[in-house]
Protein backbone atom coordinates (compact mmCIF):
# COMPACT_ATOMS: atom_id res chain seq x y z
CA UNK A 1 0.00 0.00 0.00
CA UNK A 2 1.01 4.06 -0.04
CA UNK A 3 0.07 7.17 0.53
CA UNK A 4 -3.42 7.19 -0.74
CA UNK A 5 -4.17 4.22 1.65
CA UNK A 6 -5.46 7.11 3.79
CA UNK A 7 -6.86 9.01 1.15
CA UNK A 8 -9.16 6.54 -0.30
CA UNK A 9 -11.65 6.01 2.61
CA UNK A 10 -12.81 10.26 2.29
CA UNK A 11 -12.51 9.80 -1.77
CA UNK A 12 -13.61 6.22 -2.81
CA UNK A 13 -17.62 5.67 -2.33
CA UNK A 14 -18.36 2.52 -1.34
CA UNK A 15 -14.28 1.09 -0.61
CA UNK A 16 -15.14 -2.88 -0.39
CA UNK A 17 -12.80 -2.99 2.70
CA UNK A 18 -12.19 -0.87 6.02
CA UNK A 19 -9.05 1.07 6.16
CA UNK A 20 -8.60 0.42 9.43
CA UNK A 21 -10.01 -3.32 10.25
CA UNK A 22 -9.57 -5.35 7.59
CA UNK A 23 -5.47 -4.97 7.04
CA UNK A 24 -2.61 -5.27 9.63
CA UNK A 25 -0.05 -2.81 9.93
CA UNK A 26 3.52 -5.04 9.32
CA UNK A 27 6.22 -1.53 8.19
CA UNK A 28 6.36 1.63 7.27
CA UNK A 29 8.62 2.47 4.07
CA UNK A 30 9.48 5.93 3.40
CA UNK A 31 8.79 12.84 -0.20
CA UNK A 32 7.52 14.69 -2.58
CA UNK A 33 9.07 17.77 -4.24
CA UNK A 34 8.11 20.91 -6.52
CA UNK A 35 9.60 21.17 -10.05
CA UNK A 36 9.70 23.67 -12.60
CA UNK A 37 10.97 23.54 -16.41
CA UNK A 38 14.11 25.13 -16.40
CA UNK A 39 12.73 27.65 -18.33
CA UNK A 40 10.09 28.65 -15.47
CA UNK A 41 10.90 32.27 -13.56
CA UNK A 42 10.41 30.19 -10.13
CA UNK A 43 13.41 29.30 -8.23
CA UNK A 44 11.50 28.94 -4.71
CA UNK A 45 8.40 28.14 -3.14
CA UNK A 46 7.99 31.52 -2.02
CA UNK A 47 7.97 32.88 -5.69
CA UNK A 48 5.33 30.70 -6.32
CA UNK A 49 3.10 31.69 -3.87
CA UNK A 50 4.34 35.49 -4.80
CA UNK A 51 3.43 34.83 -8.25
CA UNK A 52 -0.02 33.48 -7.17
CA UNK A 53 -0.81 36.45 -4.83
CA UNK A 54 -0.09 38.71 -7.82
CA UNK A 55 -2.37 36.61 -10.25
CA UNK A 56 -5.23 34.56 -7.64
CA UNK A 57 -5.50 31.41 -9.50
CA UNK A 58 -2.72 32.18 -12.51
CA UNK A 59 -0.01 29.52 -11.19
CA UNK A 60 -1.33 26.27 -12.53
CA UNK A 61 0.44 22.99 -11.40
CA UNK A 62 0.24 19.42 -12.66
CA UNK A 63 -0.22 15.98 -10.46
CA UNK A 64 -0.31 12.19 -11.45
CA UNK A 65 -4.33 13.10 -10.98
CA UNK A 66 -7.33 14.29 -8.92
CA UNK A 67 -7.35 13.36 -5.32
CA UNK A 68 -3.58 12.25 -5.32
CA UNK A 69 -1.59 13.32 -2.59
CA UNK A 70 0.13 15.86 -4.40
CA UNK A 71 -3.35 17.53 -5.50
CA UNK A 72 -4.42 17.23 -1.81
CA UNK A 73 -0.85 18.95 -0.31
CA UNK A 74 -0.88 21.90 -3.00
CA UNK A 75 -4.69 22.30 -1.80
CA UNK A 76 -3.59 22.52 1.59
CA UNK A 77 -1.21 24.87 1.27
CA UNK A 78 -3.68 26.96 -0.32
CA UNK A 79 -5.77 26.86 2.19
CA UNK A 80 -2.97 27.81 5.06
CA UNK A 81 -1.35 30.36 3.05
CA UNK A 82 -5.01 32.15 1.16
CA UNK A 83 -4.31 31.96 -1.99
CA UNK A 84 -5.45 29.27 -4.98
CA UNK A 85 -3.56 27.06 -7.13
CA UNK A 86 -4.79 25.76 -10.55
CA UNK A 87 -4.51 22.11 -10.24
CA UNK A 88 -4.08 20.17 -13.68
CA UNK A 89 -4.70 16.55 -13.13
CA UNK A 90 -3.03 14.02 -15.54
CA UNK A 91 -3.32 10.30 -16.08
CA UNK A 92 -0.39 8.97 -14.17
CA UNK A 93 3.29 10.32 -13.82
CA UNK A 94 4.43 9.89 -17.45
CA UNK A 95 2.34 12.63 -19.08
CA UNK A 96 2.56 14.81 -16.14
CA UNK A 97 6.59 14.29 -16.84
CA UNK A 98 6.45 15.27 -20.71
CA UNK A 99 4.48 18.68 -20.10
CA UNK A 100 6.32 19.75 -17.34
CA UNK A 101 9.79 19.01 -19.69
CA UNK A 102 8.04 20.31 -22.38
CA UNK A 103 6.95 23.74 -20.20
CA UNK A 104 3.34 22.92 -21.26
CA UNK A 105 2.95 23.41 -16.99
CA UNK A 106 4.68 25.72 -15.49
CA UNK A 107 4.58 23.31 -11.88
CA UNK A 108 4.50 19.84 -11.41
CA UNK A 109 4.33 17.93 -7.56
CA UNK A 110 5.51 14.31 -7.67
CA UNK A 111 7.50 12.18 -5.49
CA UNK A 112 11.52 12.43 -5.80
CA UNK A 113 11.57 9.37 -7.46
CA UNK A 114 9.09 10.67 -10.68
CA UNK A 115 11.34 13.97 -10.80
CA UNK A 116 14.85 13.46 -9.27
CA UNK A 117 15.94 12.12 -12.82
CA UNK A 118 14.88 15.14 -14.88
CA UNK A 119 16.54 17.28 -11.99
CA UNK A 120 19.52 15.90 -12.30
CA UNK A 121 18.83 16.02 -16.07
CA UNK A 122 18.75 20.05 -15.98
CA UNK A 123 15.35 19.88 -17.46
CA UNK A 124 13.56 20.17 -14.15
CA UNK A 125 14.56 22.25 -11.42
CA UNK A 126 13.48 21.25 -7.91
CA UNK A 127 12.03 24.11 -5.23
CA UNK A 128 10.76 22.88 -2.74
CA UNK A 129 10.52 19.09 -1.11
CA UNK A 130 7.35 18.50 1.40
CA UNK A 131 9.11 16.20 4.24
CA UNK A 132 10.23 17.91 7.66
CA UNK A 133 14.10 17.73 6.57
CA UNK A 134 15.47 18.16 3.22
CA UNK A 135 15.82 15.35 0.82
CA UNK A 136 19.79 14.12 0.26
CA UNK A 137 18.39 13.09 -3.21
CA UNK A 138 17.89 16.83 -3.86
CA UNK A 139 21.00 18.44 -2.09
CA UNK A 140 20.49 22.19 -1.63
CA UNK A 141 16.72 21.88 -2.30
CA UNK A 142 14.88 23.83 0.78
CA UNK A 143 11.74 22.06 2.81
CA UNK A 144 8.21 23.50 2.39
CA UNK A 145 8.52 24.18 6.14
CA UNK A 146 11.50 26.32 5.51
CA UNK A 147 9.77 28.71 2.70
CA UNK A 148 6.52 30.56 4.74
CA UNK A 149 4.59 27.41 6.12
CA UNK A 150 6.63 26.36 9.60
CA UNK A 151 5.66 22.76 10.15
CA UNK A 152 4.73 21.56 7.22
CA UNK A 153 5.21 18.35 6.10
CA UNK A 154 3.74 16.05 3.64
CA UNK A 155 4.95 12.33 2.71
CA UNK A 156 5.10 9.93 -0.04
CA UNK A 157 4.95 6.53 1.49
CA UNK A 158 4.93 2.51 1.07
CA UNK A 159 3.87 0.37 3.92
CA UNK A 160 3.45 -3.56 3.91
CA UNK A 161 0.30 -4.90 5.18
CA UNK A 162 -1.08 -8.24 6.27
CA UNK A 163 -4.79 -9.24 6.23
CA UNK A 164 -7.09 -8.82 9.24
CA UNK A 165 -6.46 -10.61 12.35
CA UNK A 166 -3.45 -11.98 11.95
CA UNK A 167 -2.53 -13.38 15.11
CA UNK A 168 -0.10 -11.21 17.18
CA UNK A 169 3.46 -13.36 17.40
CA UNK A 170 2.88 -13.99 13.25
CA UNK A 171 2.26 -10.81 12.50
CA UNK A 172 5.83 -9.62 14.76
CA UNK A 173 7.81 -12.55 13.06
CA UNK A 174 7.07 -10.90 9.75
CA UNK A 175 7.73 -7.21 10.79
CA UNK A 176 11.32 -8.33 12.32
CA UNK A 177 11.80 -10.57 9.16
CA UNK A 178 10.90 -7.31 6.72
CA UNK A 179 12.76 -4.98 9.16
CA UNK A 180 16.37 -7.74 8.40
CA UNK A 181 15.23 -7.77 4.32
CA UNK A 182 15.40 -3.84 4.44
CA UNK A 183 18.76 -3.53 6.02
CA UNK A 184 20.46 -5.65 3.49
CA UNK A 185 22.81 -3.28 1.33
CA UNK A 186 21.37 -4.63 -1.86
CA UNK A 187 17.81 -3.65 -0.63
CA UNK A 188 18.61 -0.42 0.53
CA UNK A 189 20.45 0.70 -3.12
CA UNK A 190 17.25 -0.60 -4.66
CA UNK A 191 14.88 1.50 -3.02
CA UNK A 192 17.64 4.54 -2.94
CA UNK A 193 17.87 4.43 -6.21
CA UNK A 194 13.98 4.58 -6.30
CA UNK A 195 13.86 7.39 -4.14
CA UNK A 196 12.46 5.37 -1.29
CA UNK A 197 14.04 4.92 2.48
CA UNK A 198 13.42 2.26 4.82
CA UNK A 199 11.87 4.10 8.09
CA UNK A 200 12.50 1.29 10.01
CA UNK A 201 9.41 1.87 11.90
CA UNK A 202 7.19 -0.19 14.01
CA UNK A 203 3.71 -1.85 12.69
CA UNK A 204 2.62 0.40 15.28
CA UNK A 205 3.88 3.53 14.16
CA UNK A 206 2.84 2.42 10.75
CA UNK A 207 -0.56 2.12 12.06
CA UNK A 208 -0.67 5.80 13.76
CA UNK A 209 0.87 7.35 10.70
CA UNK A 210 -2.45 5.90 9.10
CA UNK A 211 -4.77 7.14 11.34
CA UNK A 212 -3.11 10.22 11.54
CA UNK A 213 -3.03 10.77 7.74
CA UNK A 214 -7.17 9.95 7.17
CA UNK A 215 -8.53 12.67 9.40
CA UNK A 216 -5.69 15.51 8.15
CA UNK A 217 -6.65 14.67 4.20
CA UNK A 218 -10.08 13.75 4.74
CA UNK A 219 -10.93 17.38 6.30
CA UNK A 220 -8.77 18.97 2.92
CA UNK A 221 -10.82 16.62 1.18
CA UNK A 222 -14.51 17.70 2.20
CA UNK A 223 -13.38 21.42 2.67
CA UNK A 224 -12.64 21.48 -0.92
CA UNK A 225 -15.21 19.10 -1.93
CA UNK A 226 -12.41 17.19 -4.13
CA UNK A 227 -13.80 14.25 -5.91
CA UNK A 228 -11.83 11.44 -7.75
CA UNK A 229 -12.75 12.42 -10.92
CA UNK A 230 -12.01 16.05 -10.82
Amino acid sequence: MFDTHAVSPSLIPNMPFDTLRDLTPLMLVGTMALVTPAAQPYKSFRDVVTATKANPGGVSYGTIGAGSLGHLTMTQLGNQLGVEFNHIPYRGGGPLMNDAIGNQVPLAIGSVFLVSPHVTSGRLRAIAVTSAKPDPKLPGVETIANQGVPGFAAYTWWGVFGPANMPPALAKRVAEELAKAAKAPAVIEKLSAQGMEVSGGSPADLDALVRKEIPRWAKVIKDNNIKSGD
